[in-house]
């Protein structure tokens, strides 16, 4: 049964990814946060269907440790993928994030295209310090 369910949240991912990345493409000439905020509705529909099709839910513990980035700036995340539901939900939980993702990422159709509009840092990891570098460079804008 969990076969099923998971091969229906594939269809239904495939199914919402390509008119949402065809959507996101024409964001363009929108300023970076409406831009942003468009897109990336994308992965509530995403942790959506996968608590109402595949049973996943999630809790958080420790989020009053997290401070308040209107008060304190930006806050760092360093994730130790599980899986690839924790990015989803990530952008699901603190709404405005930016991520630094390998850059070739932007070969995906649609996905790629929509990480590359909204504005998020894609690094090179083969060229290492030159990385860690580019995102200082790209972060700081």
């Amino acid at each position: 049964m969990l076969f099923l369910r998971t091969l229906l949240y594939l269809l239904f991912l495939f199914v919402t990814v390509a008119p949402w990345g065809t959507l996101s493409c024409l964001t363009f000439p929108f300023r970076q946060p409406r831009r942003y905020l468009m897109i990336a509705k994308w992965t509530d529909v995403a942790i959506w269907g996968a608590k109402h099709i595949v049973g996943i839910d999630f809790q958080v513990h420790g989020r009053e440790n997290i401070p308040d980035r209107r008060k304190h700036g930006g806050v760092i995340f360093l994730a130790k993928h599980q899986s690839r539901y924790e990015t989803l939900l990530f952008r699901t939980l603190f709404r405005r994030m930016c991520y630094v993702y390998k850059h070739e990422l932007h070969w995906i159709p649609f996905f790629g295209w929509g990480i590359y509009l909204c504005g998020m840092i894609p690094i090179n990891r083969a060229r290492g310090k030159e990385a860690l570098e580019q995102v200082a460079e790209v972060g700081g804008r």
